[in-house]
């Protein structure tokens, strides 16, 4: 394997260390050429073991960053589709394609499409882009009165699953309200 140097190579370096043992002896029986094979079996039963592990691993890494692909494709569509005919503030706009893409990612790997936690975020979605529209008639203002904070609580929520810093998070909210 011309990947790593000889050196590296176990099995070389077994075969180096084999070789140098039958020729340091020169009263050789049968036993060390028996010896030397089963080690050569439990080298390559434990390469093979290494080799296997390390394609189980490559094959998790790529299917997490299938999954992490698929769940970005959703979140994006799901944003698209909700604000696509929408004129938006530009804060709503970059927190909904930003922040909020990020939790919408986050919930679909934890709970998935389906859950009721995707469907809460999907709803924040649409409530945030109602609130962010101009409302004159007094019932749409009282709407806007009762929705307003638990909609804020809603996003901190969802921003708390992939923000760490309470600051940050409080100031992203603070300024979308």
């Amino acid at each position: 394997d011309d990947s790593r140097p000889l050196d590296k190579d176990p099995c070389y370096k077994k075969m180096l260390d084999v070789v140098q043992q039958i020729c340091a002896q020169p009263n050789q029986d049968e036993q060390i050429f028996i010896d030397a094979r089963n080690q050569f079996l439990e080298l390559l039963e434990k390469e093979k073991r290494k080799s296997t592990m390390v394609e189980q691993r490559t094959m998790q890494a790529e299917e997490g960053q299938y999954r992490m692909l698929q769940a970005r494709l959703v979140a994006q569509n799901l944003i698209y589709e909700k604000i696509k005919d929408q004129a938006l503030p530009d804060d709503v706009s970059e927190f909904l394609c930003g922040q909020w893409l990020q939790v919408l990612i986050f919930i679909y790997l934890r709970f998935g499409e389906e859950s009721a936690q995707w469907m809460g975020a999907e709803q924040s979605v649409i409530d945030l882009v109602w609130l962010s529209h101009e409302h004159k008639d007094q019932r749409s203002q009282q709407r806007r009165e009762r929705m307003l904070p638990e909609l804020l609580d809603r996003l901190d929520q969802g921003l708390e699953g992939v923000m760490t810093d309470t600051v940050e998070r409080n100031q992203i909210v603070d300024q979308l309200e």
